[in-house]
């Protein structure tokens, strides 16, 4: 199985624990040139920079798999004390909890 994926991100490494045959590119739109080109089966990388992409440019003969390989989470760092964390905190809980958080996502990437 030929897999693209795009250099430095943990779908490298993904690809190459699933025993797949790994072709490294510079960026996203390389790695949609090998799989339209066939010359890869596949491309693994960050679900929303590839739903932005196909939205972008829905005359791509590409659609995402139904299922993903790996979850990953992001964080932010603040300088210790600064009185913003609380409130980030506090406000991404809320819109995780009410939905509006994957609202948003669909609202953009879809």
């Amino acid at each position: 199985r030929r897999v693209a994926t795009i250099e430095g991100t943990s779908g490298v490494e993904l690809a190459e624990r699933g025993s797949m045959r790994v072709l490294k590119t510079k960026n996203l739109n390389h790695g949609i040139e090998l799989l339209l080109s066939e010359q890869a089966e596949a491309l693994i990388f960050d679900q929303p920079a590839m739903r932005h992409h196909i939205k972008q440019n829905p005359q791509l003969a590409v659609q995402l798999a139904p299922f993903t390989l790996a979850e990953e989470s992001y964080g932010f760092v603040f300088k210790t004390g600064n009185p913003l964390r609380n409130a980030l905190n506090v406000s991404i809980l809320r819109l995780q909890r009410t939905g509006e958080i994957q609202s948003i996502a669909n609202e953009l990437l879809n």
